[in-house]
């Protein structure tokens, strides 16, 4: 069956177009936020943190790169001591050591992993301060084009400068974080009926768990190859700026905006009465009392708590988990790490096609269909 001419599927769809740029975007940033997820283990020297740290001296190196177990003796001399008899008896501390060179403590790792959080909750006010202010196509662009110099940077100051070089650049990173949603709903309310928004929202969101299930991977192949941790930063920077050149070129605000659309789908929103937000509210009041006072809101905000909590698990403490823990192998550990998100990415999709189908057949209301949604979004996480 062919699509008809206004369908959201049909090749010359504009909607379409605008909305794979914008899950395109969204992949870029998680790529650009979860790197260093896997990349902060092939570049710290993690049996020289492990003695620092003041784990028991007498490890089991893991070559992670030859699949190769034995046991080292890494204190000076012979190991033995006046208490040999008693740390005799202890069970040696596994060490896999993906060949970095840093010396970064755990204390530090977190504080850089911390970082692009940090950065998010400052430019939370003043996301809210000037965002109706901006150009939401205009303003995407510009926090791709940050994070991307970002991660560009942040070898050169991983290996020439002090820590705390990469938690400014992380704190930059994460600092346009708040803008991106605001701008992506923006651009999407205007281009989408009421009945295909759960689809496009499913749709654009995906770009997270595209990130997730590749990233690691790629992350993990780099830091395995002869271009080193150093290219899983590079890598994804290039990747976003290609993507800044393709948005600046053909996305827009609002469909009047458009140079190019079938006369079809020009003709679909010249006749709709679906409810569209204006491409310009410069001068629009937000009723901040209403917003804060409203318990719906209040629910929303802690159920994306636990969320997030749950997702910064997945997106960034699983990798160390896998390392640490299970003690995988550099190329494991990405594939292992990428597999909760596999699932979550199908899922999510063919659910947002069913809350649409069900909205069109007049068998939930948008409210209703919002409801459920949130139930299992909070209960399963997807």
């Amino acid at each position: 069956m062919v699509p008809k001419r206004d369908s959201l599927f049909h090749p010359c769809s504009r909607r379409l177009h605008v909305l794979l740029l914008c899950m395109f975007g969204v992949f870029n940033s998680t790529f650009l936020n979860i790197n260093l997820a896997i990349n902060m283990h092939c570049m710290v020297n993690s049996t020289a943190v492990s003695i620092i740290e003041g784990y028991d001296l007498t490890a089991i190196e893991i070559d992670v790169f030859d699949n190769k177990t034995e046991s080292t003796d890494l204190a000076e001399g012979n190991g033995c001591s006046a208490d040999s008899d008693a740390s005799s008896a202890k069970k040696p501390q596994p060490i896999v050591d993906y060949g970095g060179s840093l010396l970064w403590d755990h204390n530090v790792q977190n504080l850089l992993f911390s970082a692009h959080m940090w950065g998010s909750l400052l430019g939370i006010p003043i996301s809210l301060i000037f965002m109706q202010r901006l150009s939401p196509k205009w303003t995407f662009a510009l926090v791709i084009t940050i994070k991307a110099l970002m991660n560009l940077v942040i070898p050169v100051c991983a290996i020439y400068l002090p820590y705390y070089s990469v938690f400014a650049a992380r704190f930059l990173l994460g600092f346009g974080e708040p803008f991106i949603y605001p701008c992506i709903n923006t651009i999407l309310a205007a281009f989408f009926r009421m009945e295909e928004r759960s689809t496009a929202l499913a749709l654009f969101t995906s770009g997270n768990q595209v990130a997730m299930v590749f990233g690691n991977q790629i992350g993990a192949a780099f830091c395995k190859s002869r271009f080193g941790w150093p290219a899983g930063f590079y890598f994804p920077g290039i990747l976003a700026i290609l993507w800044i050149f393709l948005w600046s070129a053909l996305a827009s605000n609002a469909p009047e905006d458009c140079k190019k659309m079938s006369v079809a789908e020009r003709q679909m929103y010249n006749t709709s009465s679906m409810a569209r937000i204006p491409s310009r509210r410069r001068n629009q009041k937000v009723p901040w009392k209403a917003i804060l006072t409203n318990i719906p809101f209040h629910s929303h905000l802690l159920a994306n708590v636990a969320i997030t909590i749950v997702a910064t698990l997945l997106m960034i403490y699983l990798p160390s988990y896998f390392k640490d823990v299970l003690h995988l192998g550099v190329m494991a550990n990405g594939a292992y790490t990428s597999l909760p998100t596999i699932f979550n990415f199908v899922f999510k999709l063919t659910w947002g096609m069913l809350m649409d189908k069900m909205k069109r057949t007049g068998i939930l209301t948008p409210t209703q269909g919002v409801r459920i949604s949130q139930l299992f979004r909070n209960k399963f996480h997807f």
